[in-house]
C-alpha cells in the first residue's frame, strides 16, 4: 500500500522520490528536499493546532 502511494505521488509529481537499488530505497535529492518541506508543514500544523486548542482552554 505504501509503495503504491509513493509510486502514485511520483507519477503525479513527474519525478522520482526514491532510488530503488538494493534492499532499502534511498531518497533522491528531490525526495530529500520534499521531505524537509513536508516535515516543516507537519510542524507548522502541530503548532497551529496547539494554538487553536489554547484558545478554547481559556474560554
Amino acid at each position: 500500500m505504501v509503495s503504491q502511494s509513493i509510486s502514485n505521488l511520483e507519477e503525479q509529481l513527474g519525478a522520482p522520490l526514491f532510488e530503488r537499488v538494493g534492499r532499502f530505497p534511498q531518497l533522491t535529492p528531490q525526495g530529500a528536499n520534499l521531505l524537509k518541506d513536508a516535515r516543516q508543514l507537519v510542524d507548522d500544523a502541530d503548532r497551529s493546532e496547539a494554538k487553536a486548542r489554547s484558545f478554547f482552554r481559556r474560554a
